[in-house]
């Protein structure tokens, strides 16, 4: 498995070098009221109007010359760009002069690229919003967010964000096809992407011409919706399963997570969607770079769910190591109550100790599955922090249900998020020792970027 990817680096690694050579640039409009933002693989036009508000006019893949903003355009519906609801009101990028522009500025990226800073501020509400676009030099993708800054003397409440809403396709609807679940998956056109649909593919089925839509917001909380039956995207975070809700106190900033929306033409040489998006993810999403390998890992979780025990790990352990895994990663039932993290000595009756010892000589670093924002009742964070606890709108304490039962939800916005991360680390430092090797890693099934 290793020395596939190896390869794989080898013959990527040129590729790469060629996509490189085209550079970016932001072009200012003399109105001080447009902007472009591109390289020569992609164009995006951006434009205030008092009356309209902040919006995407063009939005061109220089590599074929289609621009996906053509059909917004015509019907002079570009979209929203941004939007969120404040206090139960909802302000948006380029609905009817919400806002006013303040500024704009330009900036280079720590990977070669520019970036695009517009200022607003809004009418009705104490609130200035920062929309960035980043473009990266050799990559037809632009990348999105924004950032919301409380003004006033009150806090303030922000839910329903959008941080990428525009009307952009790649051809009529009749036309279109729509894959989710890392774009593998046929789905239909009006659709909603969930967690496990952290890339979606729009695809003009008659030229072979698309994009990808790529939300970072961490796991349950991605949403992408493919608007209607084809008249644009818009990426945001959940709004009813694990609906997004931040409360902004005075002064304070909150930035959104990012989108990335690539374009791409199939059998167009690196502009073809299998060069694209791995050159890309590879060379700017991915936070250790384009040599890190991703470790191949064993989880205990099925079949065995919290029935795991000591036999049967030390059973899997060198069937593992066999098959080269990396990580041996024991999922729930280690354990005797989440948030503790005492180790369950009816399963686990020597400790985890034994356990580690016997990843190393295979081979593996040992793995803990830790739940950190799910805890139990019996827990001692719960009994004396009872304001860490997250709430409803009535102020009730929520609860989740798990294979352990009923558990209580923290808020990782409180001072909980520190006591989290100090047990977390204590875990990593413990799977370290026992397993004898360099690092550990946690698993946290169910959930990705």
């Amino acid at each position: 498995m290793r020395a596939t990817f190896a390869v794989f680096a080898i013959i990527l690694l040129p590729l790469v070098g060629t996509a490189q050579s085209e550079s970016s640039y932001i072009r200012a409009g003399s109105d001080g009221k447009s902007w472009i933002i591109g390289n020569g693989l992609v164009e995006r036009e951006v434009r205030f109007d008092p009356k309209v508000g902040l919006y995407t006019a063009h939005w061109k893949h220089n590599v074929t010359g289609t621009d996906f903003m053509q059909r917004a355009q015509a019907a002079r519906n570009w979209g929203p760009e941004f939007s969120f609801v404040v206090d139960g009101k909802q302000l948006a990028g380029s609905e009817g002069g919400e806002f006013e522009l303040t500024g704009a500025t330009t900036g280079l990226p720590a990977t070669p690229g520019k970036v695009l800073v517009v200022r607003l501020r809004a009418k009705s509400k104490p609130l200035v919003v920062y929309v960035y676009y980043k473009v990266y030099d050799g990559h037809p993708v632009i990348r999105k967010w924004i950032a919301i800054q409380n003004r006033g003397s009150a806090p303030r409440t922000l839910t329903h964000l959008s941080f990428e809403a525009v009307n952009a396709v790649p051809g009529p609807p009749a036309d279109l096809q729509v894959s989710g679940f890392y774009g593998v998956e046929p789905r239909e056109i009006f659709f909603t992407g969930r967690v496990e649909d952290t890339a979606i593919v729009e695809r003009n089925s008659r030229t072979g011409e698309g994009l990808v839509v790529m939300n970072e917001a961490p796991g349950y909380m991605k949403r992408t919706e493919m608007n209607g039956w084809g008249h644009g995207i818009a990426v945001m975070y959940d709004t009813d399963l694990f609906p997004f809700e931040r409360r902004l106190a005075p002064g304070e900033t909150f930035t959104s997570a990012k989108s990335s929306v690539a374009f791409f033409a199939d059998g167009r040489g690196m502009a073809d969607p299998h060069w694209v998006v791995p050159t890309y993810t590879s060379r700017v999403l991915m936070k250790k770079g384009p040599a890190y390998q991703p470790p191949w890992i064993y989880n205990t979780w099925e079949p065995f769910t919290r029935g795991i025990n000591a036999g049967i790990v030390r059973d899997l352990i060198p069937i593992a190591g066999h098959m080269a895994l990396d990580i041996f990663t024991v999922d729930d039932g280690w354990q005797q109550d989440y948030a503790e993290n005492r180790i369950n000595t009816q399963a686990f009756p020597n400790g985890l100790d034994e356990i580690g010892a016997l990843a190393g000589r295979n081979n593996q670093r040992l793995g803990l599955w830790v739940p950190l924002a799910a805890v139990s009742t019996n827990a001692a964070v719960y009994r004396e922090h009872p304001e860490w606890l997250c709430r409803d709108a009535q102020g009730k304490p929520k609860f989740t249900g798990t294979a352990s039962g009923s558990q209580a939800v923290m808020c990782l916005a409180s001072p909980y998020k520190e006591v989290a991360a100090k047990r977390r680390d204590a875990t990593r430092r413990a799977t370290n020792t026992r397993a004898g090797r360099s690092h550990s890693s946690e698993s946290m099934r169910g959930f990705s970027l």
